[in-house]
């Protein structure tokens, strides 16, 4: 089945699958979810910081405002270029984000 496109795969197919490509055991579930939530935490506070609604980065990012509420509830998963494009979007180098990022994560460790 791991050769088969996502759209062919059935939900069992995907929920194996996701297992076995991220080696997660199903006990690192809560510390995953916390450390999520530290992540989109972030986020949504440099926006504040810079003085940003929603609708700002929004146009910024050429997407509409429901994005945003997306990606900062945890409903968006974003990749690494999709998290740069928020960095720029709200005037923030990835380096600067990595660097708020890094002590937030490293205290819930």
């Amino acid at each position: 089945m791991v050769g088969m496109p996502a759209h062919s795969r059935g939900v069992s197919d995907l929920g194996i699958y996701a297992y076995v490509a991220t080696d997660c055991p199903p006990w690192a579930n809560g510390h995953r979810r916390r450390t999520r939530e530290i992540l989109l935490a972030l986020l949504r506070d440099l926006r504040e910081e810079a003085g940003l609604r929603q609708e700002d980065a929004a146009r910024a990012l050429r997407r509409p405002q429901s994005y945003v509420s997306n990606y900062e509830s945890g409903g968006q998963r974003l990749d690494v270029l999709g998290m740069w494009q928020v960095c720029r979007a709200i005037d923030v180098t990835f380096t600067q984000f990595a660097r708020r990022l890094d002590p937030r994560l490293t205290r819930r460790a």
